[in-house]
């Protein structure tokens, strides 16, 4: 499956959010899209993952090299990718139990019993640094971190075709983000699966991505491959102003 973009636009009234992109994502590559807070990256990211109509240009879907119908696309992009929210605050009915917010989206996209989503659930819990009892919990007795993991974990459970990821490691410290980029790794990438990332932690970049967008103002402005990004040389003004503020946090906060 191939996402294709054509000169989009998103404009909530005479503000432009995201202003003509084209881009185009296909299953197996991965790209990263950075930029500024508000040059439009996340509103990019729910017009990829159809929850965000555009207000102009087109979007089409191709299988098998051919377009499909508006219709079918619509459903494909529904169906074949899914999204790591940035707010895992936000993701979580505080009334269901988590396991039920899991059977209630892999019971639907796997076809899994009960059973069958507890134990492909649980086995996974071990990996990402979650007790066996967040299982029977509900959102809001968890910590930031705990439903953070737990939204990576239902949408890469789902097994689509293309994950868009928009801060999948915000809120985790060294140890769980390695965790996680992991099982991304394992579940997405060694899968050969797409990936769309959408982050201001540049090192999970080098890991986890062969092309990055570069983001301002609505627009994108430059497209290099991640290791000219962290090459340094040749670099458009909007990607070395970027690499210079991750290069003065990364001096602020102390090393990873």
């Amino acid at each position: 499956m191939i996402i294709e973009l054509k000169k989009v636009s998103k404009a909530y009234g005479a503000v432009s959010v995201v202003d003509e992109v084209s881009i185009r994502i296909s299953k197996g590559e991965r790209v990263g899209i950075i930029g500024h807070t508000g040059c439009g990256k996340t509103t990019l990211a729910l017009i990829l993952g159809g929850l965000l109509r555009p207000s102009s240009g087109s979007l089409t879907v191709s299988e098998n090299g051919s377009p499909v119908p508006e219709r079918r696309a619509h459903r494909l992009i529904r169906t074949q990718t899914r999204m790591i929210f940035q707010d895992p605050e936000a993701v979580f009915n505080p009334g269901l139990r988590i396991k039920n917010l899991f059977y209630e989206a892999l019971m639907v996209t796997r076809k899994w019993d009960r059973q069958q989503t507890r134990e492909n659930c649980l086995k996974h819990f071990a990996s990402l640094g979650l007790p066996v009892r967040v299982w029977n919990s509900l959102p809001t007795l968890l910590s930031y971190g705990q439903k953070a993991r737990l939204n990576v974990l239902r949408s890469v459970l789902t097994d689509p075709n293309i994950l868009i990821a928009d801060e999948p490691f915000v809120g985790m410290d060294v140890t769980t983000k390695k965790k996680v980029k992991q099982f991304i790794v394992d579940h997405i990438i060694r899968k050969q699966k797409g990936l769309v990332m959408i982050t201001h932690d540049y090192s999970t970049l080098e890991e986890l991505i062969d092309r990055v967008y570069v983001m301002d103002m609505g627009k994108i402005v430059d497209s290099l491959p991640v290791a000219k990004l962290f090459g340094g040389k040749d670099l458009s003004s909007h990607a070395a102003n970027l690499m210079e503020s991750q290069l003065l946090f990364r001096g602020l906060s102390g090393p990873a």
